[in-house]
């Protein structure tokens, strides 16, 4: 810390302090961009989906790449969401062990959705009823996700008050 006054400590320069908003500025902003990549891959999982009742919404090539993408990069925002949290996480399962469990299902759940979906991605041929698996397996996945936003939803909107 450095300080101009030592005495009064008047304009005191704290880089802990500034890291540390920084680090609060930059949780802000993973937290909601993980909610709006999750809106986008569900809304365009749903609508690829609707192609198995009928309904086939154009482009389509569009739809399933704008899903690949924000899927990725939702994967990766997830995964640097896990590590700013990660203490939290422990700390709170031990306190309290039944109220992470959503939290755990949401976990493995994303990486069963996000494995499914690369074998679908990266597999030379179709593979009979991966897609269904994947479609309901994200359904049971985005379930345990807004579970997860609205219990943690009020401490989100703190967040952004401050």
């Amino acid at each position: 810390m450095f300080c101009i006054n030592q005495f009064r400590a008047i304009g005191c320069y704290d880089n802990n302090r500034k890291r540390s908003v920084m680090n609060k500025n930059l949780k802000t902003i993973i937290d909601s961009a993980l909610v709006l990549c999750f809106v986008v891959v569900l809304t365009t999982g749903v609508m690829l989906h609707l192609k198995k009742h009928g309904i086939i919404i154009e482009p389509r090539p569009l739809l399933k790449m704008l899903h690949y993408c924000t899927g990725f990069v939702m994967v990766a925002l997830t995964a640097v969401h896990v590590g700013n949290y990660i203490k939290s996480f422990k700390a709170l399962s031990v306190k309290y062990p039944y109220t992470v469990i959503n939290s755990q299902v949401l976990m493995v759940m994303l990486a069963i959705v996000f494995l499914t979906g690369l074998v679908k991605l990266l597999s030379p041929v179709k593979i009979l009823n991966l897609g269904l698996w994947h479609y309901w397996l994200g359904i049971i996945m985005s379930v345990a996700a807004v579970i997860h936003l609205w219990r943690m939803l009020p401490w989100l909107m703190r967040k952004y008050r401050r």
